[in-house]
């Protein structure tokens, strides 16, 4: 049986850049907000293989919405998440 071992020489650092517009509330719902999204994060992936690797991310997001109905109503959130994960190379 074969281990998998993720040794120093097998680790690659990434960053991650996101940002968009986003919207909340569908068809007749008076709670419809709309904003920007920007955010960010790092990461580090361990690869197993050639072809696989197993990523642990720390990210940070920010948003920042409006209300359609009155622009005085506004709804911001920053938010630390971090995440794992794995990537099969193709």
């Amino acid at each position: 049986m074969q281990t998998a071992i993720c040794i120093k020489a097998s680790l690659k650092p990434y960053v991650v850049v996101a940002g968009g517009y986003e919207m909340t509330g569908t068809g007749e719902d008076k709670n419809k907000f709309s904003g920007l999204l920007i955010g960010g994060g790092l990461g580090v992936s361990c690869f197993v293989n050639k072809k696989s690797s197993v990523d642990l991310q720390l990210s940070y997001s920010h948003e920042s919405l409006t209300s359609k109905e009155d622009k005085n109503d506004k709804f911001k959130t920053n938010q630390f998440s971090p995440t794992l994960g794995f990537t099969i190379f193709l």
